[in-house]
């Protein structure tokens, strides 16, 4: 233990005494000091007035949850997180991975945090309050996330492909600029802010994410990104993204600022159905058949010219995707054409789908009247059901080109895993710098939630068990801290306990400064001047 001496600091009328230790920080290499809260100065007396607590017997020993402290901080070190966040942020990095470690345990709304963390074993190392926590919030700025982004993306490899997905997260604040009415993915009657995503497709790595307003669609809101993406040092990458951002102008500004990119084509373009009708006769022929991550597909490739520029063509047919197609474009029919006749709104991603395949006609005396254009329905009926069209400048083999998209799944189940488990569903902040400040906690705790589920997936013991139940079985593993004794008691492990502690290479000889009271409150701060 460190040496302890006391320090009074004046709050209002109130001189509050504390007991300061200091000790020696290993991981920053730095003195610090630990403050705990014992009593006041009497006004009249100047002698110190014990607080309730402090004046109590210690306890005999304290138990704190510590397995899942253990698994997240292991696996943090283990991709570089913790010590990006300590070399760029030093001051926050531990209050940040005590928030970011609650989100990914208990999934809950921040204010509920302080309790958790009196009886957890964290970075921080003791109690974090909602003050505190809010303080955090706001002072995450964009300046402050930007200088760990750089840190971030410069260790990580740009031989992976990145998977681009973007996703709306609704938002009840009426308060915050980027909060815009427009198409809500998750069909919620709220205005919304638009997040985009990178994920490394094969390390499953989270890379960068950034804030959009929003009322901006998919195609228009591309090119924003990549110009972030780039100002922040990451240029030479590959990006994989589905036909939401499939538009002429995309595609050429991918060309203009020399992206390696594979895009999935939109039915209605030109240069995807002239590449269907010129392999439609031959595709589906033996030589052409291949199965690709479980599925059976014919493939034709070529290389074609997209305005002057280089371009690996993919045409892919899977008999079976095409009763799923029709089934799918039947029913998109549907619900525009009940819209139309309504008279109501038409989601923007539908509009152009409205315009080639119903006609509106107004008459005096009938009224409205939607009528359907039977030979556009036929050819895509006949022509594009079950065809996929890739372009990639980057990617001439097929086989490994589908592979590569269907690895974009990678940047969709991140969002599901941001919104659904770590309280992103609807944000519930009413600033910008909070919303920030909470989204790149988020974004701290998702990319822990990525290594975990590719590691598990991998692992022939631990694939069929959920990451939750492993994160719910860790909870069960405890230390007892007892006065005297410098190491604490261990519970013993669980058969799945083990298994997991065997797979992540978990060192469960904890040895970390006893840490503080839940009743106590406790300050850590910089060594004492």
């Amino acid at each position: 233990m460190g040496k302890t001496h006391q320090v009074r600091l004046q709050k209002g009328d109130i001189t509050y005494v504390y007991e300061s230790e200091s000790y020696w920080d290993k991981e920053k290499k730095q003195p610090r000091s630990r403050r705990k809260l014992i009593g006041h100065v009497d006004p009249e007396t100047g002698e110190v007035v014990p607080n309730r607590r402090y004046s109590q017997e210690p306890a005999i020993a304290r138990t704190f949850v510590s397995g899942t402290y253990i698994l997240f901080d292991t696996v943090a070190q283990r991709i570089g997180l913790k010590k990006t966040l300590q070399d760029t942020l030093p001051r926050q990095a531990d209050s940040i991975l005590t928030c970011a470690y609650y989100m990914l345990s208990e999934g809950n709304a921040l204010s509920r945090c302080e309790q958790w963390s009196a009886g957890t074993l964290t970075p921080l190392m003791g109690r974090l309050g909602d003050q505190r926590i809010s303080e955090l919030l706001q002072v995450l700025t964009k300046d402050r996330q930007m200088k760990f982004f750089r840190n971030w993306i410069a260790d990580k490899s740009e031989d992976d492909t990145y998977a681009l997905d973007i996703t709306s997260i609704s938002s009840y604040s009426d308060e915050i600029g980027v909060v815009r009415a427009g198409y809500n993915r998750d069909h919620e009657n709220l205005e919304q802010i638009n997040l985009a995503l990178l994920i490394g497709s094969n390390t499953y790595r989270p890379l960068y994410y950034a804030l959009l307003p929003g009322n901006i669609n998919d195609r228009s809101s591309l090119s924003r990104f990549v110009g972030t993406v780039n100002a922040v040092g990451f240029r030479k990458f590959r990006i994989v993204m589905d036909k939401g951002f499939c538009t002429k102008a995309n595609i050429d500004m991918l060309y203009e600022t020399d992206m390696k990119f594979t895009i999935s084509l939109v039915g209605g373009l030109k240069f995807a159905q002239d590449a269907i009708s010129e392999v439609k006769g031959d595709i589906a022929r033996f030589s052409n058949y291949h199965q690709i991550l479980g599925s059976k597909v014919f493939v034709q490739s070529s290389l074609k010219k997209w305005n002057g520029h280089r371009c690996y063509t993919h045409v892919y047919y899977d008999e079976t995707k095409k009763d799923k197609d029709i089934r799918r474009f039947m029913d998109r029919l549907y619900r525009c054409k009940s819209l139309l006749e309504a008279e109501q709104k038409v989601p923007e991603r539908d509009r152009q789908f409205c315009e080639r395949y119903f006609e509106i006609r107004e008459t005096p005396k009938r009224g409205r009247k939607v009528v359907s254009k039977d030979d556009e329905i036929e050819a895509f009926r006949e022509k594009d059901a079950g065809y996929l069209v890739l372009i990639s400048n980057c990617e001439k083999d097929p086989v490994k080109c589908l592979e590569v998209y269907r690895n974009k799944e990678t940047a969709e189940s991140g969002f599901d895993e941001m919104k659904n488990d770590e309280d992103m569903y609807r944000l519930r902040v009413h600033s910008e710098n909070a919303m920030d400040g909470k989204l790149f906690l988020a974004f701290v705790a998702l990319t822990i939630k990525m290594e975990l589920n590719r590691v598990v997936y991998s692992d022939e013991l631990l694939r069929n068990r959920s990451v939750q139940e492993i994160i719910d079985e860790m909870k069960l593993f405890r230390c007892t801290y007892v006065e005297g004794r410098r190491k604490p008691f261990l519970t013993e492990p669980t058969k799945l306990q083990k298994q997991v502690m065997k797979t992540f290479v978990l060192d469960t000889d904890i040895d970390v400064d006893i840490p503080e009271s839940a009743d106590d409150e406790e300050i850590v701060t910089a060594e004492d001047s």
